[in-house]
């Protein structure tokens, strides 16, 4: 050992036997500007939480099928993308809510409608949109005080109720009482798995 050397040092013949062991290397002697880009291999890195490593990835791809981050969606926008696959969704109950293998329903369109009494137009009032393409199924309810289903019953003094009809590019709904009603309508889209 060199004269001037304090005890402990690493001096050459050291580094040339590989004798250079941790308890040589002084606690945050080596900062990041020392390591050699791609020195550190996976199988250094121990972490017990994920959020230890930080990093903009811009995209991450998660085998052949999933694309997470910017501008992987196909009209250009960022989010997460599944091709060919599904997916999961829990409730904090653990509950499955969504369970990719089932047909769901996306809102294309949905409003309130003031519905006029059978005595104007005959109650009926229409909401027109352009052709689809499809059929879509729809929900259509009393928009005032505690929601209810609407029932078209027929009594001896006449139709009762309100009723609603969705035909390619319209949907009509039609009042059978004398006084005015709000309802509410939503148009659905079935989206197959």
């Amino acid at each position: 050992m060199p004269e001037n050397a304090p005890e402990g040092s690493i001096i050459a013949p050291l580094m040339i036997a590989d004798k250079i062991y941790a308890d040589h290397i002084a606690s945050n002697a080596i900062t990041s500007a020392k390591i050699a880009a791609g020195a550190v291999t996976a199988d250094k890195i121990n972490v017990t939480q994920l959020s230890a490593i930080t990093s903009d990835v811009g995209v991450l791809h998660a085998g052949d099928y999933v694309d997470i981050g910017d501008g992987v969606l196909p009209d250009g926008s960022d989010g997460i993308y599944i091709k060919n696959g599904k997916f999961m969704v829990k409730n904090p109950d653990g509950e499955v809510v969504i369970d990719g293998t089932k047909n769901m329903l996306r809102i294309f369109l949905s409003g309130y409608v003031l519905l006029p009494p059978k005595t104007e137009n005959n109650g009926i009032n229409r909401i027109y949109f352009e052709g689809l393409g499809f059929r879509p199924a729809f929900l259509f309810y009393s928009a005032i005080g505690a929601a209810k289903y609407p029932v078209f019953y027929w009594t001896a003094t006449g139709d009762v109720g309100e009723v609603a009809a969705v035909f390619d590019g319209v949907a009509e709904m039609r009042n059978y009482d004398s006084t005015p009603k709000m309802v509410r309508i939503i148009l659905f889209e079935e989206m197959v798995f």
